[in-house]
């Protein structure tokens, strides 16, 4: 992609945006997951497509903490929850 000097932000067009939102992944568990469990790489896959209300890789930071548990292979959501570990800078 040949853009302008980096000086600024490319605008996708209007007829593409809805496209690239539609490649994001969302957030599977490879194994049943505890509360309180810290999430580590190991944890979990990301999967296309994202669905409604399912945790995607965007939200996703390292060392976030469940706040419910997580069912192996399902699309975990807001039932789901995590929150940032303590001492995790954001």
């Amino acid at each position: 992609m040949c853009d302008g000097p980096g000086t600024e932000k490319r605008v996708p067009p209007q007829k593409g945006i809805p496209y690239l939102d539609a490649l994001v992944r969302g957030f599977y568990s490879l194994r049943d997951l505890p509360v309180g469990r810290a999430l580590a790489a190991g944890d979990y896959y990301l999967a296309i497509p994202l669905q409604k209300g399912q945790i995607s890789c965007r939200e996703l930071v390292a060392g976030e903490v469940l706040l419910a548990h997580c069912p192996k292979d399902a699309p975990s959501g807001s039932r789901c929850s995590t929150r940032p570990a303590r001492g995790t800078q954001l």
